[in-house]
């Protein structure tokens, strides 16, 4: 089961979804200087993803932390750059795999089930999971390393054994995907005057 520190991770979760919706947050709050420092850690996510290619963990305060990953979407649909966008859906993917390889079965288990995959845990000493084949192939299109290819993988009755490295790789192609997704439903939400400053700093990254 997920909880707060998770949906700080993982924003992409359904939970995390629904505890944001909780916060009843709606974008004219978001002006308000007692939701600065949510527009704050946003722009600093969108920040990182350009200058670093990847976005950082801030557990420190998870109430801003979890609405901050909504506000960055906003903003680089906002900014109406392809380039933008590709780049800040890959940053947020190496972040969930930087944080997925290192959790426990049952976490892996809660996020997979956001992507409604087959996934489950096995009794082997090679492997750690099985996943079926649809959601593997799925995921696997960008990936050329040879190791990723059907023939390399052992596959049995359209399960195919990965290790928890693996499956934490492939559900980050899951997350850009989704980010990617979430740029592209946001480009039509207008945002508030106000916030033109913050989107010509994050232009002039």
């Amino acid at each position: 089961m997920l909880g707060e520190r998770d949906y700080a991770k993982y924003p992409f979760t359904i939970e995390a979804i629904e505890f944001v919706r909780g916060l009843k947050i709606e974008l004219k709050d978001l002006v308000s200087p007692d939701y600065s420092r949510i527009v704050e850690r946003a722009k600093e996510r969108v920040r990182e993803a350009v200058e670093r290619s990847s976005i950082s963990y801030d557990g420190k305060d998870v109430r801003v932390e979890i609405p901050s990953f909504p506000v960055a979407l906003m903003f680089v649909a906002a900014l109406k750059s392809g380039f933008l966008a590709r780049r800040y859906a890959l940053a947020e993917s190496k972040r969930a795999y930087g944080l997925l390889r290192y959790e426990d079965e049952r976490k892996i288990l809660d996020v997979a089930r956001t992507f409604k995959w087959s996934l489950q845990t096995v009794d082997d000493p090679t492997y750690d999971f099985r996943l079926r084949l649809f959601d593997y192939l799925r995921n696997i299109e960008l990936l050329r390393e040879d190791r990723w290819k059907l023939v390399n993988r052992v596959v049995g009755n359209g399960w195919v054994y990965l290790t928890r490295g693996e499956v934490a790789r492939l559900l980050s192609e899951e997350v850009r995907r989704y980010v990617a997704g979430r740029i592209l439903r946001s480009e039509g939400v207008r945002l508030p005057e106000e916030f033109e400053q913050a989107l010509e700093e994050l232009r002039g990254m």
